[in-house]
């Protein structure tokens, strides 16, 4: 497992403030989880667009990134590959977001590198408490999406 996955949850464990990045061309989206998260405790940077998401997770590299799959310009899908791609944050969790569930984007989603999948519309009060177990690796994929998460065989959350 990565230095990074082992601080991150690490920070999380010592109830330190963690760092999410929400992506979304809606400004009501953005607005709406960017107040609950922190009201959670969270350090919320938002990005609009594919291109300003991976700018912005390789200035502040965040614990956690909310990215929506559908939008103008580049779109979420785009921006994870690009995400992975990159040195500086190839680890940071990717939660997808998007107004569709069915398996293929899902599928494509996680053959793509995401960690985890909301399908909208979003339980907003929820948001923390899934992103909080997305970093502990305890969403169970199979159950929910048919797949394993990408970082399943990386957490050892052994004491």
């Amino acid at each position: 497992m990565g230095v990074r996955v082992l601080d991150d949850l690490e920070r999380h464990r010592e109830k330190q403030r963690l760092k999410a990045l929400i992506v979304d061309d809606d400004e009501g989206i953005r607005r709406l989880l960017k107040a609950v998260l922190e009201l959670d405790g969270w350090e919320v940077h938002t990005a609009v667009d594919g291109d300003e998401a991976v700018a912005m997770a390789e200035l502040y590299e965040p614990d956690a990134v909310l990215l929506d799959i559908m939008m103008p310009t580049t779109d979420g899908m785009t921006a994870l590959r690009r995400i992975r791609e990159s040195e500086t944050t190839h680890d940071i969790p990717v939660m997808m977001v998007s107004a569709l569930g069915d398996a293929q984007q899902i599928a494509e989603a996680t053959e793509a590198g995401a960690d985890d999948y909301m399908v909208k519309p979003v339980d907003a009060e929820g948001v923390s408490d899934r992103l909080l177990r997305m970093l502990d690796g305890l969403v169970d994929h199979e159950a929910e999406f048919g797949a394993e998460p990408r970082r399943s065989a990386e957490l050892d959350l052994s004491d």
